[in-house]
């Protein structure tokens, strides 16, 4: 999407430094955070907050935060996108229940 927006600022945000180092487009900046902890954007800052495979890396409990500090960072008007798989293997249960029995 920065290729594409190069009108508009990207942030990328892992708790471990996965990130590309070679190919970045200028508007795209990354930063080790723990959205469990809080990010450190101030309050109303994007119009798009995207949030992509933390189903295996949180817990139930860390949703409602995680929600909540989305919409603190996010404009009034603007949007919170969730893409979640539904992770299932063939013939084993859902990683949910995995999860839930490892707790």
């Amino acid at each position: 999407m920065a290729s594409q927006y190069m009108n508009s600022e990207f942030y990328g945000v892992d708790k471990y430094p996965f990130f590309p180092h070679t190919i970045k487009p200028v508007n795209t900046s990354f930063i080790i955070g723990n959205i469990t902890r809080g990010l450190p954007f101030k309050d109303d800052e994007f119009d798009l907050v995207f949030i992509r495979s933390l189903r295996l890396d949180l817990k139930e409990k860390d949703w409602d935060f995680v929600i909540k500090e989305s919409l603190r960072i996010t404009k009034p008007s603007g949007w919170i996108e969730v893409c979640e798989l539904d992770h299932k293997f063939h013939g084993e249960p859902k990683i949910s229940d995995i999860l839930k029995r490892s707790e």
